[in-house]
């Protein structure tokens, strides 16, 4: 919808923003438009991006290439479009997380009766279908086919560290440190942050 446009944009950033969704390309406009910010907004597929090689400085994607159909083909396309010395910042969800361990135990163990895959369990607990969830290591080995330099990094939410529903995670939270929670959410947390360098 925009939102991480925007904030590049206010930092002094020049922004393309690229959206496969029609719907999501006229809210960022009107966002733009109503912020009174320059953002040049294109609808297109982040598998075959229309930009010449070495166009851009740096890529940013929060929560978008894995719903894509061909991840690998974007993630080709985003080393073809960035600099030499270019970095892309990028995350997905975390097969390893939290979220993924809860839905397993809510969805997948209940739903394994009525022959539902943990993949289909996955899909449906989250913001988009076709989701997919990645490990460090497989989105290491993804990125490194492409990237000379990658680094990986877990990132979440308190819900992560104590996942219990709001009202019973808000009566034990007192019980847990500050140092804890943040220790446990990047041990737990529900995304997978990848920095690559060209």
């Amino acid at each position: 919808m925009g939102l991480h446009s925007e904030l590049m944009a206010k930092a002094g950033a020049h922004v393309t923003a690229v959206d496969v969704s029609d719907t999501s390309v006229e809210a960022t406009r009107r966002r733009a438009a109503l912020k009174g910010l320059a953002i040049d907004v294109r609808q297109g597929d982040a598998a075959a991006m229309d930009f010449a090689d070495e166009s851009f400085d740096f890529v940013w994607s929060w929560g978008v290439i894995h719903h894509a159909a061909h991840t690998g083909r974007i993630v080709r396309q985003i080393h073809r479009v960035l600099k030499p010395g270019g970095q892309a910042r990028v995350m997905v969800y975390n097969l390893e997380g939290a979220p993924a361990y809860v839905t397993f135990v809510r969805k997948h163990l209940l739903g394994f009766w009525r022959g539902r895959s943990l993949d289909r369990a996955l899909w449906a607990d989250t913001d988009g279908f076709s989701a997919r969830y990645y490990t460090r290591d497989t989105l290491a080995d993804l990125f490194n086919t492409f990237f000379e330099r990658t680094s990986v990094d877990v990132y979440g939410q308190e819900a992560d560290a104590i996942p219990l529903p709001r009202h019973l995670r808000a009566l034990v939270r007192p019980l847990f440190s500050n140092d804890y929670l943040r220790r446990k959410v990047r041990e737990r947390g529900g995304f997978l942050f990848i920095t690559a360098g060209k």
